[in-house]
């Protein structure tokens, strides 16, 4: 128990470091978009930060991740991305994050962050179909599902986590296998969500908080304001944000999302909002979930004070020249 309790003091981002930009964020907070625009589209780097609380002191100590991803360059199956371990790149990571901590960096800064029970409830979905796919997911489990049900959860698993985002047609389909399967499903979710009530908690990769580091940022460091922009992207297209600073628009990994005619990204095919609506409900059927309302609460508190910071951008048609 003391171990899980010292992990939570070690926060992690995710950084995306170009030319012109740096942009904090985490999971489920368009981070597929961001990376396709910046690590992608600009040529950028992204790893994982963590804001280590556990040495002591005024501040936390700054770690960067042990691997950095960025595209190669194109072979047979277009641009794909790669994991480095460079020392040097990653003391450049180190170096710029800190010259934005201290106030130095001529870097436009973006945070972005979302609704905290939007983000929760699409981490929980995102976790779900993750869980499922993992051989263990039915180990535990006190569910009388015959191995053909079990084998269909798993097959839906794979085909919904491979198409949510392409196209609209896939999107129906794996939806459609849901609406089929409701019972199966609604089943081996309420049995998730209660095992991880009572086990392991929300602390996952797409759940974990990380406004709080947002927040000592923004108020205890000596970060160039007139730099920053927050972007909450519950309101705010993010890829209208990262336009300018995506220096190749016409990249596959950029085209490859489905845009409307106003150049936005179909963003609700991104997951099924079938099992996003089934979780909302079967946490409403559990008022009493006390590990939650502690859980959440101190993030909602954060979100409420970052959505009121006065660098929020709220124009929904930004141009470049607002932006730069």
């Amino acid at each position: 128990m003391k171990n899980v309790i010292i992990q939570t003091l070690r926060t992690i981002l995710q950084v995306y470091l170009t030319d012109d930009v740096i942009v904090f964020s985490r999971p489920k907070n368009a981070s597929r978009v961001t990376s396709s625009y910046l690590t992608f589209g600009s040529g950028g780097f992204e790893t994982e930060v963590s804001f280590d609380y556990t040495k002591g002191g005024k501040k936390p100590q700054i770690h960067i991740g042990d691997q950095v991803r960025k595209k190669l360059s194109k072979g047979r199956g277009g641009d794909t991305q790669s994991t480095i371990t460079d020392g040097a790149i990653k003391k450049h990571i180190y170096n710029e994050i800190n010259s934005v901590l201290d106030g130095k960096s001529k870097l436009d800064v973006i945070f972005v962050y979302r609704n905290t029970w939007d983000r929760f409830i699409s981490g929980l979905y995102q976790e779900y179909i993750v869980a499922m796919m993992n051989k263990d997911f039915f180990y535990h489990m006190t569910l009388n599902l015959s191995s053909k049900e079990k084998e269909q959860l798993k097959k839906f698993a794979k085909i919904i986590s491979f198409v949510m985002g392409r196209k609209k047609s896939e999107a129906d389909e794996a939806n459609a296998f849901v609406i089929q399967n409701m019972d199966i499903i609604r089943a081996t979710l309420k049995y998730w969500l209660q095992f991880n009530k009572n086990n392991f908690g929300y602390n996952y990769t797409h759940t974990n908080n990380y406004l709080g580091v947002y927040n000592e940022i923004l108020n205890d460091y000596k970060i160039k304001l007139d730099k920053v922009k927050l972007v909450n992207v519950s309101n705010i297209q993010i890829e209208q944000v990262l336009k300018p600073y995506c220096k190749n628009l016409q990249h596959e990994r950029v085209l490859d999302f489905e845009y409307d005619e106003k150049g936005m990204i179909n963003k609700n095919i991104f997951s099924s909002k079938p099992i996003k609506d089934l979780i909302v409900e079967l946490l409403k059927e559990d008022n009493n979930n006390l590990p939650l309302q502690y859980y959440l609460q101190e993030e909602f508190k954060y979100f409420f004070k970052i959505s009121e910071h006065p660098n929020n951008i709220t124009d929904l048609n930004i141009t470049k020249h607002k932006l730069k």
